[in-house]
C-alpha cells in the first residue's frame, strides 16, 4: 500500500511502537492523526512529524465515539486505522463505563473505533486497512467466562494481557469475515517485544534491555 497522500490514524501514537509507527508513516508521506491520552505529548509528536493531534482517553466509550465522529467529519475518508494503543495494568480496575481496563483498551477500543470509522474507511474507495496490534504471548483458548478477569486476574504477569490480545486476534478475524466485500481489510500485526516505555514500567516484562539481555 502506497501511503503518500493517505490519511492514517494511529492510536497510542505518543510513545513506543505507536510513535515510531506514526513517524515512519509520516516520513513516507502520509497525513497522520496521532491519538494519545496526553495532549502535550500528542502535540509534541505532531510538532516533530506533522499531521494532527487528537487527544483522547480510549478506555472511555464516549471518547472513542468522539474521535470517530471528529475524524469522519474533518477528513471524510480514512485510508488506514492502526489500533496500537494497549494497557497491561497491575490490578483489576474498571473504567467509568464499568468495563475492566485492559479489556476496554485492548479489545473494546479497537472494535468501537473500527466500527465507528467504518463509513470513513469505506469512503476511501477500496484498499482501506485496519491494523490491530497484538502483543505479549497471545495464545488460546479464549475463556468467555473470564474475558474481563471476573473469576481470576493476573496483572503484570502478562496472563490477562495475553488473554485480551488473543481475544483481539479473534475479533479481527470476525471483522475480516464480516466486512468481506466492503473494500476494508482487517489485519493483525505482531511487532514482537521491544524496550518500550510500557514494557520498562512493567516489573515482570520479558523484554529486551538496551544491552540485548532479557529481563524476567
Amino acid at each position: 500500500m502506497v501511503v503518500r497522500g493517505k490519511t492514517v490514524l494511529v492510536t497510542g501514537g505518543t510513545g513506543g511502537i505507536g510513535r515510531e509507527t506514526a513517524r515512519g508513516l509520516a516520513a513516507l508521506g502520509a497525513g497522520v492523526v496521532v491519538v494519545g491520552r496526553d495532549p502535550g505529548r500528542a502535540a509534541a509528536v505532531v510538532a516533530e512529524i506533522g499531521g494532527e493531534a487528537c487527544p483522547a482517553d480510549l478506555t472511555r466509550l464516549a471518547e472513542l465515539r468522539r474521535v470517530a465522529a471528529k475524524v469522519t467529519e474533518r477528513h471524510g475518508r480514512l485510508d488506514m486505522l492502526v489500533n496500537n494503543f494497549g494497557l497491561n495494568p497491575a490490578d483489576r480496575t474498571l473504567t467509568e463505563d464499568g468495563v475492566e481496563t485492559a479489556f476496554a483498551a485492548n479489545v473494546l477500543a479497537p472494535y468501537v473505533l473500527a466500527t465507528g470509522l467504518l463509513p470513513a474507511l469505506r469512503a476511501a474507495g477500496g484498499g482501506a486497512r485496519v491494523v490491530n496490534l497484538t502483543g505479549g504471548l497471545p495464545d488460546g483458548p479464549i475463556d468467555p467466562t473470564n474475558l474481563q478477569g471476573e473469576r481470576r486476574f493476573r496483572g503484570w504477569t502478562f496472563s490477562h494481557y495475553n488473554h485480551t490480545k488473543t481475544a483481539l486476534m479473534a475479533l479481527s478475524l470476525a471483522l475480516s469475515e464480516r466486512w468481506a466485500g466492503t473494500g476494508v481489510t482487517v489485519n493483525v500485526a505482531y511487532p514482537g517485544h521491544a524496550y518500550t516505555p510500557g514494557n520498562r514500567a512493567t516489573p515482570s516484562a520479558p523484554s529486551p534491555t538496551p544491552t540485548g539481555r532479557w529481563r524476567r
